[in-house]
C-alpha cells in the first residue's frame, strides 16, 4: 500500500561559500570552527576525535584554520588519511610528510595517534608494484579494523568505520580522495581501503579509501576554492542525492546518512551553481 512505509532520505548538503581565499580568511575560520564543533562534541560523546584528511590544499587550509587555536585538543586527535601516495613517507609528495611539516610538527600530538599508509621498496620495481600496493591496502585496513573494533552493524556484519570527520578536496574533475571519474574503484563496496595504480593524476600509485567508508563518517566536509571547480561543483550538487547516479562526479557521490555533506567553498568556485547557499553561523 503506497505511503504505508515512509523512506528516510539523506540529509540534504549544505553549501556555505566565502569570498575568494586571495583575498579573505574567512573560509579557513569557518573550516576551524566547523573542526573544532565536531570535535568538541566528539570527545565528549567518544573520549577521542577520529579524523580521516586529504591531500591537495587542504594542510595549509588546516595550518591557517588550526593553529593557535587553543580549543584544539591534539592529544585527543587520531588521524587517518584518506588517501595517500605510494611514496616514502618523506618524499616531497607524500600527504603525510606536508601535514607533518605544517602542522603535526607543530602541535603536541602524540606519533603513534598519526596513522600513515607506509610505502615498500617493492613498489619501484614494476613488476611487483601491484603486489606491493595490494599488501599497503590491506595493512592500513587492518590499522582501520584495529583503531575501530566496534565497527560491526546489525547481527554481528561488519560495517566500514565511522570517522567522527572527514575532510576532502574535490579536482577539478571532481575526484575526491583518489576516487577519480569513471573509474572502476567508484563501484567497489567490499573493501574499506583498495589500491589504485592508473590514477590520471601523478603520481599513478595510490591508496585510498572506498565510498563505503568515506559515505559513513558522522560527518564529512568538502573544501574547495578556484573557478576551476565550478562545473564539478554544480554536478555534485545540481543533480541530486542518487549515490549511483554514473553522471555525478565522484565528490557528489558520498551520501551520509546522519549529518548533510558540507561543503566550504569560495565565490569562485560557486559561479555559476544554482543550489542554493546557506549562511555560515559563528558562535
Amino acid at each position: 500500500m503506497q505511503g504505508m512505509f515512509a523512506v528516510e532520505l539523506p540529509p540534504a548538503p549544505v553549501l556555505f561559500t566565502f569570498p575568494s581565499m586571495a583575498e579573505s580568511d574567512d573560509l579557513s575560520a569557518a573550516v576551524g570552527q566547523f573542526i573544532v564543533e565536531a570535535q568538541t562534541q566528539s570527545i565528549l560523546r567518544r573520549g577521542r576525535f577520529t579524523v580521516a584528511l586529504s591531500g591537495g590544499s587542504m594542510p595549509k587550509i588546516l595550518a591557517e584554520a588550526l593553529l593557535g587555536d587553543d580549543r584544539v585538543d591534539w592529544r585527543r586527535w587520531e588521524v587517518f588519511f584518506a588517501d595517500e601516495r605510494l611514496v616514502p613517507l618523506d618524499h616531497p609528495e607524500s600527504t603525510f610528510s606536508i601535514y607533518d611539516k605544517l602542522i603535526f610538527s607543530r602541535v603536541p600530538i602524540p606519533a603513534w595517534q598519526i596513522h600513515t599508509i607506509k610505502a615498500l621498496p617493492e613498489l619501484a620495481e614494476a613488476q611487483g608494484a601491484k603486489k606491493a600496493a595490494h599488501k599497503l591496502a590491506e595493512d592500513y585496513e587492518e590499522q582501520l579494523s584495529r583503531s575501530f573494533p566496534d565497527c560491526n552493524g546489525e547481527d554481528g556484519i561488519a560495517g566500514p568505520p565511522r570517522f567522527d570527520l572527514v575532510l576532502l578536496g574535490m579536482g577539478a574533475d571532481g575526484h575526491c580522495a583518489s576516487l577519480f571519474p569513471s573509474h572502476a574503484l567508484l563501484a567497489e563496496r567490499n573493501y574499506w581501503v583498495s589500491p589504485i595504480l592508473d590514477a590520471p593524476n601523478p603520481p599513478s600509485s595510490r591508496i585510498t579509501f572506498t565510498l563505503p567508508v568515506l559515505s559513513a563518517a558522522r560527518r564529512l566536509a568538502f573544501v574547495c576554492a578556484g573557478a576551476d571547480k565550478s562545473l564539478a561543483l554544480g554536478n555534485a550538487l545540481d543533480s541530486g542525492l542518487e549515490e549511483d547516479d554514473e553522471q555525478k562526479v565522484p565528490a557528489g557521490r558520498v551520501i551520509l546518512k546522519g549529518h548533510p555533506v558540507v561543503w566550504f567553498v569560495d565565490e569562485e568556485a560557486a559561479r555559476g551553481v544554482e543550489y542554493p547557499r546557506s549562511e555560515f553561523w559563528e558562535e
